[in-house]
């Protein structure tokens, strides 16, 4: 029998709870980031352009942390592949939704810095995306938290709708296109 010290751990053991607290306090911050966005998009009209660098970092690597679990955590076969185009469809798709707000919001003079950053801060629901569910609740809070970002950095309540209206719902119409275009594929598939 070896003899320990009290309270020593194996060193496995012990790598394994540092790298689960590094992971709980990463998860953590992140889940915690739109409360500190909702606070401080309120409290000022403008930002250094730092910070607006380090929300559409944090923004895109949520959104591609999302694509990319949901990719690895589908079943290995056909359901892999169809797990990869709909994670890369959600990122097109988060571009489109970018580019129809800078649509509709540089219209009515809203600078570009603020319609970045309340679209990057849109952004980060997207990382729980990784299931057909959790992905449509996921596109409902990024609407949210981009429509409630846009007002705290004074874009006027109609034209914070009127942009994330035609953004969310131009999303929403191609991906409900694509998938009557599928079932009606595989419909005529079995008709054969």
């Amino acid at each position: 029998m070896v003899a320990r010290k009290e309270g020593a751990e194996p060193p496995a053991r012990a790598l394994v709870a540092r790298g689960f607290q590094a992971w709980r306090r990463w998860l953590t911050s992140v889940l915690n980031l739109p409360a500190r966005v909702y606070r401080s998009a309120g409290a000022q009209t403008q930002r250094p352009p730092t910070a607006d660098t380090r929300m559409l970092i944090g923004g895109v690597t949520c959104l591609v942390a999302g694509a990319l679990a949901r990719m690895l955590m589908a079943d290995p076969g056909p359901s892999t592949a169809l797990a990869t185009i709909a994670a890369l469809t959600s990122v097109v798709l988060a571009i489109g939704r970018y580019a129809l707000l800078a649509l509709t919001l540089r219209r009515r003079t809203t600078p570009l810095a603020d319609i970045r950053f309340a679209w990057s801060c849109g952004l980060i629901p997207w990382i729980a995306a990784v299931g057909p569910v959790l992905a449509a609740v996921a596109w409902a809070a990024s609407g949210v938290v981009t429509y409630r970002v846009l007002r705290g950095r004074l874009v006027t309540a109609p034209d914070a709708w009127r942009a994330v209206g035609w953004a969310w719902g131009a999303h929403a119409a191609i991906v409900i296109i694509a998938w009557f275009a599928r079932n009606a594929w595989v419909a005529l598939l079995l008709a054969e």
